[in-house]
């Protein structure tokens, strides 16, 4: 990750561990928001002081700054890091009779997907760019609505936002706007009212104005699109925001 700010990630991640923190107040800029795309922390908008914003390290953050941390570490007669047992003990150890080591095996990192069940909504882990934070206000505009359709959900989190602990703390995560998608509120409708399909339970049928028997459904869950302000994105950048509010 070379364009990675280690010793702003490094700050985020120490406070993150304090019990008595639990995040550090960093500056916006380019090096925050590329530890936010690489899925290294995550953002509280609702939490600013100045030019800083609240931030947290996710559990990817910690493990890349381990990993820098643990490489970066001088190397002592090229027997291992100065902290390691194997800075030593490895030659001439009476157990391994004089010999080195065998090199420790790592296992391939396990990927875990989005589970599509309304009741583990809120427990995967997101493993996206996108971050999830807390804190979320639903602005006082309703949010757009738009036809059920679409695939776009397997793209987003959705299910990594956990249930409304209030009316005004709610997960939700943002999505930029870009060159293909210039308008992201109007272009991610179909995605949300297609995710709260999934979410949702049929509970029976009934025939439309079509004559067409349909499913009707009850959402346990639900989620919603809103439009970023620049006092609630990061930067002040267009985007939109989806939040669970159900």
């Amino acid at each position: 990750m070379s364009n990675i700010n280690y010793a702003m990630l490094a700050a985020i991640v120490l406070a993150t561990r304090d019990a008595n923190k639990n995040f550090a107040y960093t500056e916006q800029g380019d090096d925050l928001n590329a530890l936010i795309t690489a899925g290294l922390v995550i953002v509280n908008p609702g939490m600013v002081n100045g030019s800083q914003i609240a931030a947290k390290a996710t559990d990817a953050g910690m493990a890349e700054h381990d990993r820098n941390e643990n490489e970066s570490k001088p190397m002592i007669s090229g027997f291992g890091s100065a902290d390691q047992a194997g800075g030593f003990g490895s030659f001439g150890d009476p157990a391994n009779n004089g010999g080195t080591a065998a090199p420790a095996t790592t296992s391939a990192p396990v990927v875990t997907q989005p589970n599509p069940n309304a009741a583990n909504v809120g427990s995967a882990e997101n493993k996206t760019s996108f971050s999830i934070v807390g804190g979320f206000v639903p602005p006082a505009k309703a949010p757009r609505t738009a036809p059920v359709g679409g695939a776009a959900q397997e793209k987003y989190p959705f299910a990594s936002l956990k249930a409304p602990r209030s009316a005004t703390d709610l997960d939700a995560f943002f999505v930029p706007a870009s060159a293909e998608m210039p308008d992201p509120v109007k272009s991610l409708t179909s995605a949300v009212s297609a995710a709260n399909r999934r979410y949702a339970t049929i509970t029976g049928t009934k025939t439309n104005k079509k004559g067409k028997t349909v499913n009707v459904y009850k959402r346990d869950v639900e989620f919603a699109v809103f439009a970023g302000t620049q006092d609630n994105t990061p930067n002040g950048v267009k985007g939109a925001w989806i939040a669970r509010t159900k």
